[in-house]
């Protein structure tokens, strides 16, 4: 056989096999749909709207995206995570309070009154909201007459 008809021979029968796989019978893999949210690959590789996929903590977390996008917030802020079974996924104990205050975010995760904080240049402050403003504002005050 020489060389010029081992090569066709060989690409005649590669190209019959791409064109068999692209136009054949077999069925197609579903689309895996991505996206990134807060430095997190959130992946579907099926298509349902309720198997969406993550690693968070080296660990990978399923459900749907709401959910996850929840349970991903909870890491990046709190460095918690939080099953979903667990009688705080979801529930109101989580429910987040942010006021700006001049320019400052102040956040409550807790629902108590002196569950306020903030963080500013690295430090954190906690305690009462109004405490936490009183600050900002002697803050500022300082500030504009340095």
């Amino acid at each position: 056989m020489s060389l010029r008809q081992f090569l066709t021979t060989t690409f005649s029968a590669r190209r019959a096999q791409r064109t068999r796989h692209l136009f054949g019978s077999e069925p197609l893999l579903p689309a895996v749909e991505r996206l990134v949210y807060r430095e997190h690959l959130v992946e579907n590789a099926t298509g349902n709207t309720d198997d969406w996929k993550a690693k968070v903590n080296q660990q990978v977390i399923s459900g749907d995206l709401d959910s996850l996008k929840e349970r991903i917030d909870r890491w990046c802020d709190k460095q918690v995570a939080v099953k979903p079974g667990s009688k705080h996924f979801g529930s109101a104990a989580f429910t987040r309070q942010i006021v700006i205050h001049r320019g400052f975010k102040i956040i409550n995760d807790t629902g108590e009154s002196n569950g306020w904080y903030m963080l500013h240049r690295g430090q954190l402050f906690k305690g009462t909201r109004v405490a936490i403003e009183q600050r900002i504002n002697q803050a500022l005050a300082r500030a504009q007459y340095a």
